[in-house]
């Protein structure tokens, strides 16, 4: 049975989406890029774009393959089934319930007669996935506790939950991939136990396996952190940092809890330690009450940092958040920032 993957929005997602395609290869499954029986799409709901782009997948390919069963999931489902229950060829939907995803697939939508013999058991030790992506995003931490004034995603995947060094480290063995992202929807926050962020990296370094790490809040990028990662042979300094404002009266509102003087700090010390670095952040454009002397402060502070790339995200209302009882600013002087904005970027 073939079994087609669209997944839309975060690292973290792609992650999610790589484990489930695994697990069914175990099973039997063919994961194809093509003709299929059924289709996972693992949506996005963190802007009203990425949630009106995970509903127009779902119709697209109900078109394309009228045969497939579709089975939607992610934080579109998280935050309103209904609106792809509704949709074409839509079998079942999943929330934050992604484990749940293969078992289903296995007793409710396998045909044997489909289904490829694995000649290989699980249970074999030499047995291991081949990895054909060039990168490999593993999830170690999933949810958020910080409840910024403009984002969902807390409300949608929950508090900060984080998986063991000892899980982390078996499935990287188990995939045996070229190159590893560590993802999460917030890395800072990843515990277990005395071991942080910088501790895990450690670990994994000692596989021999080229790594890197996706978006950071700044609040960990401190001396020791960065001497932790500077041990690390196999570490590869890209860093995409979550900046989202250049105007500290913006970040105040928006519940960031520093300000553009450590954020440049934090910078200067990643700057400092390694020469190749190259640094990406995020920045939301039209961030309710933002004014042409927030915005400026916005584009003269990018401007003066250099950045290699600014991933720009107009401001999208999301209903439930804080700054969606905020004065809104309007869409086409959005547009003209996020325009204006744009023309810093590198790539």
């Amino acid at each position: 049975m073939r079994v087609k993957f669209i997944t839309l929005g975060c690292k973290t997602n792609q992650a999610e989406s790589n484990k489930i395609a695994s697990d069914l290869e175990v099973h039997g499954f063919q994961i194809t890029d093509g003709e299929c029986d059924v289709c996972v799409i693992n949506t996005c709901a963190v802007t009203g774009v990425a949630e009106r782009k995970s509903r127009h997948e779902v119709s697209k390919i109900a078109r394309k393959y009228p045969q497939a069963k579709i089975i939607v999931v992610g934080c579109g489902i998280q935050k309103e089934s209904g609106q792809f229950e509704r949709l074409p060829n839509v079998v079942k939907t999943f929330g934050a319930n992604k484990d749940e995803i293969v078992g289903y697939i296995v007793k409710e939508l396998s045909d044997s007669s489909l289904c490829e013999q694995v000649t290989t058991s699980r249970e074999n030790s030499s047995h291991k996935l081949t990895n054909v992506r060039t990168k490999t995003y593993i999830k170690i931490q999933d949810g958020c506790d910080n409840f910024c004034s403009f984002c969902i995603v807390p409300h949608l995947r929950g508090r900060s939950k984080c998986r063991t060094v000892e899980e982390i480290i078996a499935e990287i063995k188990e995939v045996n991939p070229k190159e590893i992202v560590l993802t999460g929807i917030n890395l800072t926050a990843y515990r277990d136990g005395v071991k942080d962020l910088g501790d895990l990296c450690v670990v994994v370094n000692r596989l021999g396996i080229s790594f890197e790490i996706s978006s950071l809040y700044i609040n960990i990028i401190t001396p020791e952190f960065i001497e932790k990662l500077r041990a690390c042979r196999n570490f590869k300094p890209n860093f995409h940092l979550s900046l989202q404002s250049g105007s500290d009266e913006i970040l105040k509102k928006m519940n960031r809890h520093y300000t553009s003087s450590q954020f440049e700090k934090a910078v200067k010390l990643i700057r400092d330690n390694w020469v190749d670095t190259r640094i990406s952040v995020d920045v939301i454009v039209g961030f309710p009450t933002e004014s042409d002397k927030d915005f400026q402060e916005t584009y003269d502070f990018c401007e003066k940092m250099r950045f290699d790339h600014i991933h720009i995200f107009p401001y999208s209302i999301r209903d439930g958040t804080t700054a969606a009882s905020m004065p809104q600013v309007h869409s086409n002087i959005i547009k003209e920032r996020a325009s204006k904005l744009k023309k810093l970027t590198k790539i």
